[in-house]
């Protein structure tokens, strides 16, 4: 991925063992890479952002933003990242900072994006 003056990046490892999810806005457009796969968005083509809050086992604090858009894959941007095997690291500041950017940008892209919070309350219903 190459800079630019408008860029702002955001990378977390997913996996201990796994590469690094790396995103990069540029201009109008999201740029990912994820090991020895990579894409380009264009931020008006994004149709649906949902944000969660999603706890796991080693990072109890964890936000989840996700990305869908025509002709790429669902985009995963979480707020924690593996830092050895026991302990995950919260990226909070840097976290927070790209998906308030990241959001300005989809605005300004006049995107036809649906925001939506959370997960549907069903999933989580006690089952029998």
């Amino acid at each position: 991925m190459s800079a630019d003056a408008g860029s702002l990046a955001y990378a977390y490892r997913p996996s201990l063992l796994g590469a690094p999810t790396e995103f990069r806005l540029t201009g109008d457009a999201i740029d990912w890479r994820s090991g020895s796969r990579s894409g380009h968005v264009p931020l008006r083509d994004v149709r649906r952002v949902r944000m969660s809050f999603k706890p796991a086992s080693l990072q109890p604090y964890r936000f989840v933003t996700e990305l869908w858009a025509e002709g790429a894959p669902r985009l995963e941007i979480v707020s924690s990242s593996w830092k050895n095997m026991v302990e995950q690291e919260r990226l909070d500041a840097r976290y927070v900072a790209f998906v308030t950017e990241l959001h300005r940008r989809i605005a300004l892209a006049a995107a036809p994006a649906r925001f939506v919070q959370g997960k549907h309350p069903m999933l989580f219903w006690p089952r029998r």
